[in-house]
């Protein structure tokens, strides 16, 4: 805590209260912790943020400059379209703005489709060795109702006492947690916007 060591001396289980001093001991994190996942409405206003919007915040000078830089990067982010870019090196990039849940559910679709996946994240998808018009009418046969992230391996140890439930209702919680075909059924239903190398005068 507060990047030092500790000594716990009194834990307080009815007041859920722990007291500590401090501990010259080296310590050691037993819980790293994950990265949290961004929802559909927060990639929303991210997008709508990219495409011109002004923040309803203060926002210093640094900021300004990181978000115009974006903004250079992205020059084909507009808002309404789904870019679909092509980056000249074999790869294309599907900037969804649409979430973790959403991206994971439309990477598996493509997966499941043939598509090499290269990487996945909260704003986009990125696809090696295929064309972009390609990518794009798959995104638009996606059944956003049906559509769900990779389940794992080992369904009972996702869930806790996911031992105690059968494997295909386990399999339709997680489903069920894991999807959000709100999301999904905005991005697939979104005209594509084709672009080819964007950042080829750049380089």
């Amino acid at each position: 805590l507060a990047g030092r060591s500790w000594r716990v001396i009194d834990v307080d289980w009815r007041r859920r209260s722990v007291a500590v001093v401090p501990s010259d001991r080296p310590g050691r994190s037993r819980w790293l912790g994950s990265g949290r996942s961004l929802s559909g409405t927060v990639s929303r206003a991210a997008e709508a943020i990219v495409a011109g919007a002004e923040p309803d915040c203060r926002v210093s000078h640094r900021a300004h400059a990181a978000l115009d830089t974006i903004r250079s990067r992205l020059p084909f982010v507009d808002g309404s379209r789904l870019p679909v870019v092509s980056a000249g090196d074999g790869h294309v990039t599907i900037w969804t703005f649409g979430g973790t849940a959403s991206s994971l559910s439309i990477a598996r679709e493509l997966a499941v489709s043939g598509f090499a996946l290269a990487d996945v994240g909260d704003l986009s998808i990125s696809v090696r060795g295929a064309p972009a018009h390609k990518i794009a009418d798959c995104i638009r046969r996606i059944d956003a109702d049906r559509a769900h992230p990779r389940l794992p391996d080992e369904l009972s140890d996702a869930l806790k006492f996911g031992l105690c439930l059968p494997e295909n209702i386990a399999c339709k919680v997680l489903t069920m947690r894991a999807r959000d075909p709100a999301a999904v059924h905005r991005i697939v239903t979104r005209e594509t916007r084709l672009v080819s190398d964007p950042w080829s005068d750049k380089q």
